[in-house]
């Protein structure tokens, strides 16, 4: 859903956004603050909830891997301003689909509270509500994440 002024998600909207509108528009400079390390490591941390180290590395390990694949800062800075201008309500309706949106009931990027607005956009959604996961539920509970997508699609329509 649209992020307002007065969402809980906002503070982190305006920091987002002026990371990605600096790696679209401060040429190198930019670019390297997108690929960070340390950056990478500072924003995956805000996302965890897992306190097992294996899975920590591997997450940082993954994200810091995603960074080598930033080809067009300039288009993921616009993609960013448009998803948090609309969210996903202006375009739901034009849906015809089944849709299932699988969400942490701990995750502060997308709350649990949007997601069910969210599902009411849409004709036909289902939303699968996961206890105790975050944002990284699928580094966190991949097996209820695979449940879920598996259950969803085994169902008649």
């Amino acid at each position: 859903t649209q992020i307002t002024f007065f969402d809980s998600r906002y503070i982190g909207k305006l920091i987002s956004q002026m990371y990605f509108f600096t790696g679209a528009y401060l040429g190198s400079a930019g670019m390297f603050l997108l690929k960070s390390h340390l950056v990478t490591k500072v924003i995956t941390r805000r996302m965890l909830l897992t306190n097992d180290k294996e899975l920590k590395k591997e997450i940082f390990d993954q994200h810091i891997e995603n960074t080598l694949y930033i080809q067009a800062p300039k288009q993921n800075y616009k993609l960013f301003r448009e998803i948090n201008r609309t969210g996903v309500a202006e375009n739901a309706p034009s849906i015809h689909k089944r849709i299932l949106i699988i969400s942490g009931d701990k995750d502060s990027q997308c709350p649990i509270k949007q997601q069910k607005k969210a599902v009411q956009a849409f004709k036909q959604a289902q939303l699968v509500e996961l206890d105790s996961a975050g944002h990284l539920s699928h580094y966190e509970e991949p097996e209820s994440i695979a449940d879920s997508i598996l259950s969803f699609l085994n169902k008649k329509q």
